[in-house]
């Protein structure tokens, strides 16, 4: 039906806490991003006109995504928000429809992942329409007649989104990107944005995941034998985020932001960035925390190496750096002062203290990483690396004789017993007993 309808009388003003993109229009997408209490996903409406509802659903899979599945009234606002800030006003297709064979009007309602509708919102009898409440096959009540889910947002009259089913009709829809297909806890098509997974063909899936290959994060070792460091470094792309969510985003990887914190590692990073199409500038692991607190590195690097721009530091209030990959000299910036997006992640972790850097070796497969977080299971594990690392006297035996080691020299830094410092972290406590327990018998 095409009667106007509303689901309640909650008000349109709630929906302004939720932040999309400023300026988006209509197919561009927007991420419904999860420090703002989202998903993490990515929505994008079609054109004014895109077709009935089964051949947008075949448009939406055919750009890697689906119909968006509008699971809960926070999501609800969500969609309304973005469809009122980008323009589209009328009737549009949602990922919902009424399995064949069902009791109608109301039976049978699934999204397209084959599960049942838990939240809805039904649009309520509109004034002077003379139609029933939705689901209702109305004017025309017949089976198969209205079996498709759509949402009829008329800010004017009727602002809050009510649900309606319906069938013949020619209506823009609502996409959403939500795949995640090598399980690293971020959405595909938003990596593929941000350059971080190849996508050659265009479809919006990651050619890794298609060739059966693996997905890894694009990144660049600088290379002892190269003159570096051995670190590993990447560089990915987040408009909306603030400075402290980017430093999030970094630790998430099992990584920092990045400290070039030397002329000649400044100039790697430089030239990484020029290559990977960075034109505006890159934020870096350097902050403040006041206005007159001192500049320090993210990682507790020494801080003395400086590359300012003519003029900076000179904005007052400022809190981090960020590069312009043209001179490879530095600007103190606000977040409000327009970042482009661009940031910079370096890997450095050596937890088995190997002298190797753990992101190079989970890489080549020489250290297990089973939730994908950049960190070595063992590392996480209080078996450690190196199962052995617990025998102290190095009998071939992990017993009382370590045991008591770990006591004697229990709050330094191991003293006479150097290997009682178990994971290396400069005192012997309570992580280095726990791994001499874990480990309690012969070494493999």
């Amino acid at each position: 039906m095409r009667s106007l309808k509303s689901i309640g009388q909650k008000s349109f003003g709630v929906l302004s806490s939720l932040a999309i993109a400023a300026g988006a229009s209509a197919q561009d997408a927007v991420q419904w991003r999860v420090e703002d209490g989202g998903n993490g996903h990515w929505y994008a409406f079609t054109d004014s006109v895109s077709g009935l509802w089964p051949a947008c659903r075949m448009q939406a899979e055919e750009r890697g995504g689906h119909l968006a599945q509008v699971k809960s009234q926070a999501t609800q606002q969500f969609v309304l928000i973005l469809a009122q800030s980008t323009g589209v006003v009328g009737d549009f297709w949602i990922g919902g429809f009424q399995q064949k064979n069902s009791l109608e009007p109301g039976g049978g309602w699934t999204w397209l992942d084959g599960s049942q509708f838990t939240f809805d919102a039904w649009g309520a009898v509109s004034a002077g329409s003379g139609s029933p409440p939705s689901p209702n096959d109305w004017p025309t009540p017949a089976p198969g007649d209205e079996d498709f889910l759509e949402i009829c947002f008329r800010p004017a009259i009727s602002p809050f989104g009510g649900w309606d089913d319906q069938g013949s009709f020619q209506n823009p829809s609502l996409i959403e990107w939500s795949a995640d297909c090598n399980s690293d806890g971020l959405v595909d098509y938003g990596q593929i944005r941000a350059g971080e997974l190849e996508d050659a063909n265009g479809n919006n899936i990651p050619d890794c995941c298609e060739q059966g290959s693996d997905c890894q994060i694009n990144a660049v070792q600088w290379r002892v034998e190269d003159g570096g460091n051995g670190h590993w470094y990447g560089i990915r792309f987040d408009f909306q985020t603030a400075y402290e969510t980017k430093v999030a985003l970094a630790g998430a990887v099992g990584g920092t932001l990045g400290c070039p914190s030397n002329a000649v590692e400044n100039e790697f990073v430089r030239q990484m960035a020029i290559s990977e199409g960075v034109s505006c500038r890159l934020v870096l692991g350097g902050r403040r925390d006041c206005d007159a607190c001192d500049w320090r590195w993210v990682t507790g690097e020494p801080w003395g190496y400086l590359n300012w721009g003519s003029g900076e530091p000179g904005n007052g209030g400022a809190i981090h750096i960020e590069m312009f990959p043209s001179s490879g000299q530095w600007a103190d910036v606000n977040d409000d002062d327009g970042s482009c997006g661009h940031y910079l992640i370096e890997w450095s972790a050596d937890c088995n203290s190997d002298g190797i850097v753990d992101f190079g070796q989970i890489r080549a497969g020489e250290l297990e990483d089973a939730n994908s977080n950049n960190i070595p299971d063992c590392c996480e594990s209080t078996k450690g690396c190196d199962p052995c690392s617990s025998d102290i006297d190095q009998s071939g035996t992990v017993n009382a004789v370590d045991l008591a080691a770990i006591l004697t020299v229990w709050g330094t830094d191991g003293g006479k017993y150097p290997r009682a410092d178990i994971n290396g972290d400069g005192e012997v406590n309570g992580p280095d007993l726990a791994a001499v327990l874990s480990n309690w018998g012969s070494c493999p």
